[in-house]
């Protein structure tokens, strides 16, 4: 437990010994109360550390499953050599491998970018994929605060699916 729950405890007990005076029984009361609390609030706090993350796949997997990718699409310049933020495209398999999963171009509907900030903090953009997966419909894959990189980025794969419409027709 921190300092200050255990001194914000300590100065509700003392706050009902002084104003129902020295009744053990309200004392026990509030303590209780108050340990109760404590649990509680250390027990949503082990729920909140605990992310449920769909595992990546390791690239070397990728790499065996697919093959050399034909283009790699950088979300974010500064953490790109994470696969988490790239996006690998494969012509052939008419693909892109998003967070470490695949995606057919036939299951995207669109996409676009968006600014996820509140109107007041620095503008935080993301790349926003509309699909027709049931699990998934929507895919937000956070490019930072250029608005010029999400825009060049979202056009980028858009190049790929149309000009793949392109070859077909």
């Amino acid at each position: 437990m921190r300092k200050r729950t255990i001194l914000q405890a300590l100065a509700i007990a003392l706050l009902v010994l002084f104003v129902n005076g020295p009744n053990v029984v309200s004392l026990i009361i509030v303590l209780v109360g108050e340990l109760l609390l404590a649990v509680f609030a250390y027990k949503q706090k082990e729920k909140k550390d605990e992310k449920v993350e769909e595992p990546l796949a390791p690239a070397h997997e990728l790499l065996q499953l697919y093959g050399d990718p034909d283009d790699i699409i950088l979300l974010d310049a500064v953490r790109g050599n994470e696969l988490n933020h790239q996006i690998l495209v494969y012509r052939d398999q008419r693909c892109f491998v998003v967070e470490g999963q695949p995606l057919n171009w036939q299951d995207i509907k669109s996409v676009t970018f968006n600014n996820y900030a509140t109107p007041y903090e620095i503008p935080v953009y993301q790349i926003v994929i509309a699909t027709t997966l049931r699990d998934h419909p929507f895919i937000h894959l956070s490019v930072g605060q250029d608005i010029s990189w999400a825009r060049e980025i979202v056009m980028e794969m858009e190049n790929w699916i149309e000009g793949e419409e392109k070859e077909r027709r």
